[in-house]
């Protein structure tokens, strides 16, 4: 075993949430009093790191999150409709959206496995490559 690797993880990790959040969301990593946490997105452009298993009811609970390994799918909340193949983007609210085509940055999370309707958890492959987008006026 490589000794400088010893102490990394991988799968599901457990995390203090920040504020109550809601199952399959995505959530960035921040800083807590100098601990790690997870926070619920705020904007379009928030970064996230992972995804939530389950829902937490409240700041300072434990949350199971996953990170967005693109070595394997993963199911997100859907906000409107998508097609196999459409670029997925955050909502900046925990969600993905097809990828718009008004002027904007927009932080890429993945490409569409599945057809799924707005309020699905829709099967995507997490494509990170170009993290934020721009669509030009």
């Amino acid at each position: 075993m490589n000794p400088d690797q010893s102490n990394t993880k991988y799968g599901p990790l457990p995390f203090v949430a920040t504020a109550a959040i809601a199952r399959t969301r995505l959530v960035k990593l921040v800083n807590n009093a100098g601990n790690p946490a997870v926070s619920p997105l705020a904007a379009l452009t928030d970064i996230p790191a992972f995804y939530t298993n389950e829902a937490v009811d409240n700041a300072g609970g434990i949350v199971d999150v996953n990170p967005l390994d693109p070595q394997r799918n993963h199911r997100l909340w859907l906000t409107g409709a998508a097609n196999p193949g459409d670029v997925l983007v955050s909502d900046g609210a925990g969600g993905v959206k097809v990828l718009p085509a008004a002027a904007g940055t927009y932080v890429r999370i993945g490409i569409a496995e599945e057809t799924g309707v707005d309020g699905q958890i829709i099967l995507l492959r997490p494509h990170l490559t170009g993290l934020l987008q721009t669509v030009a006026a």
